[in-house]
């Protein structure tokens, strides 16, 4: 990518300044308005981290991209250390709203991407945005408590739930909320964790982004993303969000939906799928002709 094909840019979401990146693919042609996607990265991601390796291969396919990091991460203004879905959610909607206005972007063929958390938060936001008109959701949760449960056994998601509660009724008397290893709220096996921090530095996360996440049931609003099309992409063996997740939120989708598990012989694990040159670009050169062949059926004639 060279610089004429890349933009910082920034955008406001509820008051925050957001930083982000606009991407055009270096045969843009100047005065054509081309697709345009919003690209939503997941837990603790940024702009810069793993969820911009999926931004090559889709420049190479003709699309426009915006990456951006939510408020409060990265470059983005707002209150650190935290993550509330429905604030990133928002985050998504003003992408899109800035992305719409891009001179160079068709506004009638915006869709979004979103990979890990971003997958969920891409079906919640399409649920209450009709510009957006497609989506993938890609290695998503459909429900934040059965998936954080699912990593711990009973005496650990008793212990879990406690902490969270006492922070509730702390923060009402402090105003704040304590701070937790992220990788205490959200377990991974060793081999995960060493992908993990292999590309995102250690952070700490408020209990009240822990409250949010278990309280997010984005399943629960997948249908009303129908009549426009969905793709749910996930990893067969992985084990930071089990493919079952990905598996319950389509099945309360409406139609037109795709689902594609992708099998351990291209992707083993979560983080794998990011690796460019390798998996990553195999995954999204599927997606991408996914979103094309979407784009075409929904022409009118």
């Amino acid at each position: 990518m060279n610089e004429r094909s890349t933009e910082k840019v920034e955008f406001f979401s509820d008051g925050s300044r957001i930083a982000g990146v606009f991407y055009l693919p270096e045969n843009y042609r100047p005065g054509t308005r081309i697709s345009g996607i919003v690209i939503c990265g997941g837990y603790t991601s940024d702009k810069e981290g793993r969820s911009a390796q999926i931004v090559p291969p889709l420049l190479q396919a003709g699309f426009a991209c915006l990456i951006f990091d939510y408020r409060g991460w990265g470059e983005s203004e707002g209150n650190r250390n935290r993550i509330i879905c429905s604030e990133q959610v928002e985050d998504i909607q003003s992408a899109t709203s800035y992305l719409v206005q891009r001179e160079e972007v068709n506004p009638e063929t915006v869709g979004l991407i979103g990979l890990s958390l971003g997958g969920p938060h891409v079906i919640s936001a399409a649920a209450e945005d009709l510009r957006v008109k497609y989506v993938v959701s890609m290695w998503g949760l459909g429900d934040g408590e059965r998936w954080l449960r699912g990593m711990r056994n009973l005496v650990e998601w008793r212990k879990f739930q406690e902490a969270i509660e006492q922070d509730k009724l702390e923060r009402v008397v402090t105003g704040k909320s304590k701070l937790w290893d992220s990788l205490d709220i959200l377990l991974m096996n060793e081999k995960e964790k060493a992908a993990y921090l292999s590309t995102h530095k250690k952070v700490e996360l408020s209990l009240s982004s822990a409250e949010s996440l278990i309280n997010y049931k984005p399943e629960t609003v997948a249908n009303r993303v129908s009549p426009r099309p969905i793709f749910f992409v996930h990893t067969e063996t992985e084990l930071v969000v089990p493919f079952e997740e990905t598996v319950s939120m389509y099945r309360m989708a409406g139609e037109p939906k795709d689902l594609w598990i992708i099998p351990p012989s291209l992707v083993t694990m979560h983080f794998d799928v990011y690796k460019s040159p390798g998996p990553c670009d195999e995954v999204m050169k599927t997606v991408a002709e996914w979103i094309k062949a979407k784009l075409q059926t929904s022409r009118p004639d």
